[in-house]
């Protein structure tokens, strides 16, 4: 019986950044990296004001245990703290660091990656090395503590599918350092107590072939879906219990291990018809997005520019925002097509899409309405913001962005944005 291919067919856009090597973005001048994250996460400055700090030291300890200290990604002075308002992060407080020019440290690889390392080691190494797998935010000793201590998964899957069409960072890291991120990927399966590994792709078939020189063929599961959104679909024999893994938190566990690096560098796609060229970055966190974007060659018609990709990107017109962890996209666009959104006409074009069998204009109506006593059955916590719905609405109707709303909200709970000024009783 064949799968139900729910979805759209689509052109990618990815355009020659896959094929260029990864761009090391080194004239930076300030970076901002964050020591709090609202209520979530609070660390301990442990230098002052014009204190020096080198590339990879300490910049604050933390409060909890069991969260990770922050490092310097840039060798610089300190410059103060200043409060950002990120879309998606939240508040942030963040030591400015200005780097001083000098020559970064080579690092040179060890003849033999270590064979008698213990779960625990590993562990304490990814926890030392402040790791955030860009996946899903979380930092990555907690998942594999969690996942060895509770429900060790028959399965770890290196997730490199990147369905979103301007993506392509987890392809580059791979073509460039593919043999580390399979050691940094087998390193977390034996942290984690989970025998065996496979590697997700979605790309074309002459470049799987090129990657597979890399790789042991076994190790290779090749996803072939044209139609978005492309999801992470496990073997049939684990269907629903494998864990996931990114391919740069892979990257970086292998360095804190072979090198006792910490995690200060990101890799992202910034692409687009806005830029002269598009590339795949690697910057120091904390960098300001304009940096990288002029590293592209940003030109001055940008009419949209987004943190993430087109379809599942959220617009943002402050430019000096930091680069940070979980950030794996950049699309700055001249000119988009202007729509006019109408009223929905009740096609059902969205739920036919659904890849989670939801019913986006239903969900959708019930919210708009505030029957939110109604919304429980039709299970808009499932949605997970894929697009796809909203790329096929022939009204230009935002639903995906309704039915997380929707999801969001508290069940049965009828609830006001007081600040919201058009909201008139």
């Amino acid at each position: 019986m064949k799968d139900f291919k729910r979805g759209i067919p689509m052109t990618l856009e990815k355009g020659s950044a896959p094929n260029r090597p990864i761009k090391v973005l080194t004239d930076v001048s300030r970076v901002y990296l964050p020591l709090t994250y609202g209520n979530v996460r609070r660390l301990t400055p442990v230098v002052a004001d014009y204190d020096t700090v080198e590339r990879g030291g300490m910049l604050g300890k933390p409060t909890d245990q069991d969260d990770a200290a922050l490092y310097s990604s840039v060798t610089g002075v300190v410059a103060g703290m200043t409060h950002i308002q990120h879309p998606i992060y939240g508040e942030l407080t963040c030591s400015a660091v200005d780097r001083i020019l000098t020559e970064e440290p080579v690092e040179e690889p060890l003849p033999q990656m270590p064979d008698d390392l213990t779960a625990e080691q590993i562990i304490a190494a990814c926890h030392q090395a402040g790791i955030v797998d860009e996946l899903d935010g979380v930092q990555l000793h907690t998942k594999l503590r969690s996942w060895a201590d509770f429900d060790t998964p028959p399965c770890l899957l290196l997730d490199a599918i990147e369905a979103e069409p301007y993506q392509s960072c987890a392809y580059a890291v791979l073509k460039a350092y593919g043999r580390q991120v399979l050691i940094g990927l087998r390193l977390a399966a034996k942290a984690a107590g989970i025998p065996m590994t496979r590697l997700l792709l979605h790309t074309a078939e002459s470049r799987v072939r090129k990657m597979a020189a890399q790789f042991d063929p076994n190790d290779i599961r090749e996803i072939k879906r044209r139609r978005y959104p492309v999801f992470n679909k496990e073997p049939s024999e684990y269907e629903g219990k494998c864990g996931f893994v990114g391919t740069q938190a892979c990257l970086a566990l292998y360095r804190a291990v072979a090198f006792g690096a910490p995690h200060i560098d990101g890799f992202l796609t910034v692409a687009g018809d806005a830029l002269e060229t598009s590339y795949n970055l690697q910057v120091p966190f904390g960098t300001p997005i304009e940096d990288a974007l002029q590293a592209c060659g940003i030109g001055k018609n940008v009419s949209l520019l987004l943190i993430g990709d087109a379809l599942t990107g959220v617009e943002i017109t402050d430019r000096s925002l930091p680069i940070l962890p979980g950030m794996t996209c950049l699309v700055a666009l001249r000119d988009p097509i202007p729509y006019r959104v109408r009223s929905c006409i009740g096609c059902g074009q969205c739920a036919a899409v659904c890849h989670k069998g939801l019913l986006p204009y239903e969900i959708a109506k019930r919210y708009e309405n505030m029957q939110y006593e109604r919304l429980t059955a039709l299970e808009p916590e499932d949605c997970d913001g894929c697009g796809v719905c909203s790329a096929v609405c022939p009204a230009h109707r935002p639903i995906a962005q309704t039915v997380l709303q929707a999801g969001e909200s508290a069940e049965g709970t009828i609830f006001v944005n007081w600040g919201d000024e058009s909201w008139n009783p």
